[in-house]
């Protein structure tokens, strides 16, 4: 027998059959055995690659909702304090979600007396806490010579598990400054009133 034939009922008429393939891999017996009972909304049959059949939740995730923000105002650095560049987002996220922060940052790093020591840092804060990037590391350009301006996109993404309730607004903005803070060292984010600009995406 390749087809099992079952009758709906209830008076409506009509069949549901499951049918053998025409043959299995290598002609083997295939046997699988189903699940001790049915499985909740949207969940899916799969297989253990033994036989052995049950439900399980869909994967591959997708995004819920999405923030872009946009900045264009000048902001200029020479000190040691970390300055807000200006730009930043705002967005309310489920718990257990994700946020993959997207970021392009125009910037222009400028130094004078012929210093080569030209690097500067941008930071993503969430909230108040600093969740990624530093001077030297990942976020930085070194520049070899002096009087040089330098205009850079500066492009990074950063997955971040913000660990929200699900009912408080979370906000994420870039910071940056020179890593020598000394005169004629200058970080300007933003060069030119030029746009900057961030993206937030929560993913599930």
């Amino acid at each position: 027998m390749s087809t099992i034939k079952l009758t709906a009922t209830g008076g409506g008429g009509g069949t549901v059959s499951l049918k053998a393939p025409t043959a299995t891999q290598s002609n083997g017996a295939l046997e699988l055995t189903l699940p001790t009972q049915d499985g909740s909304a949207d969940t899916f049959l799969k297989t253990n690659g033994s036989g052995a059949l049950s439900f399980a939740a869909a994967g591959g995730g997708k995004v819920l909702q999405y923030v872009n923000a946009t900045y264009s105002t000048s902001v200029q650095v020479n000190g040691a304090d970390w300055t807000d560049s200006g730009l930043s987002a705002a967005i309310t996220p489920a718990s257990g979600t994700k946020i993959l922060v997207l970021v392009m940052m125009r910037v222009e790093m400028y130094t004078q007396n012929n210093d080569s020591d030209g690097r500067f840092g941008l930071r993503l804060v969430r909230d108040s806490t600093n969740i990624y990037g530093n001077i030297t590391a990942g976020l930085g350009i070194s520049l070899q010579h002096g009087n040089t301006g330098y205009y850079p996109n500066q492009n990074f993404s950063y997955l971040d598990t913000h660990g929200a309730n699900g009912s408080t607004a979370v906000t994420y903005k870039i910071q940056g400054r020179p890593k020598t803070q000394s005169t004629g060292h200058v970080l300007n984010m933003q060069t030119g009133n030029n746009l900057s600009m961030m993206t937030l995406l929560e993913l599930e």
